[in-house]
């Protein structure tokens, strides 16, 4: 396994690696302040009585937040260096204020686009300890520290 913060060259990357997990606690704060920074003010984000009255058990993160946590478990591996280019997500459950949000992933593809740029084409899954809530195929140029 090729860890976090160590000094990769794109060569050292290989289809199959492990990209190391990352793991945020869910707080009722963060689940209610993600959509107010992102202007996202549909009430099931942070209004526990709507949530309820929709079958939800608390309030829930919205889809930027994943989307944004599943880009950083690629990120947090290659470094700020990194650029997301593609996501395609399959959101498969909510996730809502006291669960624990998992990243985990591995590297699908490495390779040089047309202009010369180290691209990685990664599977990130996204889990609470209830199970799999998301999983993305994401593509990025790697900057730099790669190449």
């Amino acid at each position: 396994m090729i860890e976090k913060g160590c000094d990769l060259s794109w060569e050292d990357i290989q289809a199959g690696a492990q990209i190391p997990p990352v793991v945020l606690l869910v707080t009722y704060e963060k689940v209610a302040m993600t959509p107010m920074a992102t202007w996202d003010l549909f009430p099931g984000h942070n209004n526990p009585m709507y949530a309820a009255a929709q079958g939800q058990k608390a309030i829930y993160l919205n889809t930027i937040a994943l989307q944004g946590f599943c880009d950083r478990v690629l990120t947090d591996w290659t470094g700020p260096a990194t650029r997301i280019t593609r996501r395609k997500m399959q959101m498969r459950d909510s996730v809502f204020a006291g669960d624990t949000l998992t990243g985990r992933g591995r590297v699908a593809n490495v390779y040089r686009d047309e202009r010369g740029n180290v691209v990685i084409d990664a599977q990130i899954d996204l889990s609470t300890q209830n199970g799999l809530v998301c999983t993305a195929s994401t593509s990025a140029i790697i900057r730099s520290r790669l190449t």
